[in-house]
């Protein structure tokens, strides 16, 4: 049985984390649209020159430069005849039906729609105390409370600098929630009415969050 599986779930659920761990655990073409956006700019190619415009601006990407990326990173799993992870896609409904279109035209369907679900305190206990290399080839993640750094504000890995993402600030968290409860919570309703929708239980340890989806994927 095919294993194409969305992530979905608010930020500081631990999508990241365990998107990373699944698609070692079972060999999937992990497809994150942030890191599709970062990589198409610096490739400078001409998507990555579209996005780069509206990155400048502050805008977010159009739902349709969005599905071109992804359209292509689905094709390029194909090629490698491997199922894919989605995190961080689709953000809403338009992107949802968007991706309904791009499976049905590549012979293909989404098996497994996972929503890890987390108690809003604690997304923000962990959003605002998250800490992130600034050496870009490192890229560790450290979080105050939960993994921190032996040194203060100082990589184990590479002794650079961290830092916190604008966006992981108090003031912002809770727009970020609040665009994620009119934006993606829908989601949750579409996938329901599937039969696709399975909920998981974020305030766990992570590995018991690992355990639980594992249990899902290998029915």
């Amino acid at each position: 049985m095919s294993k194409n599986t969305l992530l979905i779930g608010p930020p500081g659920a631990g999508k990241g984390t365990q998107a990373l761990y699944l698609a070692n655990k079972f060999n999937l073409a992990r497809i994150d649209t942030g890191t599709l956006i970062r990589q198409a700019i610096k490739e400078n190619n001409e998507l990555g020159q579209k996005a780069k415009s509206f990155v400048a601006e502050g805008k977010l990407i159009p739902d349709d430069l969005v599905l071109a990326l992804i359209v292509s990173e689905i094709k390029q799993a194909q090629i490698k005849e491997q199922d894919f992870l989605l995190d961080g896609f689709p953000r809403n409904l338009v992107q949802a039906e968007g991706l309904e279109e791009i499976l049905r035209a590549n012979n293909l369907s989404l098996d497994f729609v996972l929503c890890i679900e987390v108690d809003t305190n604690k997304l923000l206990e962990r959003i605002t105390g998250r800490r992130i290399c600034t050496n870009k080839d490192c890229n560790a993640v450290y979080h105050l409370k939960f993994s921190a750094p032996k040194k203060d504000n100082i990589c184990d890995l590479c002794d650079s600098q961290l830092y916190q993402r604008d966006d992981d600030k108090q003031e912002l968290v809770a727009s970020r929630l609040e665009t994620y409860k009119l934006e993606t919570l829908p989601l949750i309703n579409f996938y329901e009415q599937k039969k696709l929708l399975k909920t998981i239980n974020g305030d766990q340890e992570k590995e018991l969050v690992s355990a639980s989806i594992e249990r899902i994927l290998t029915i």
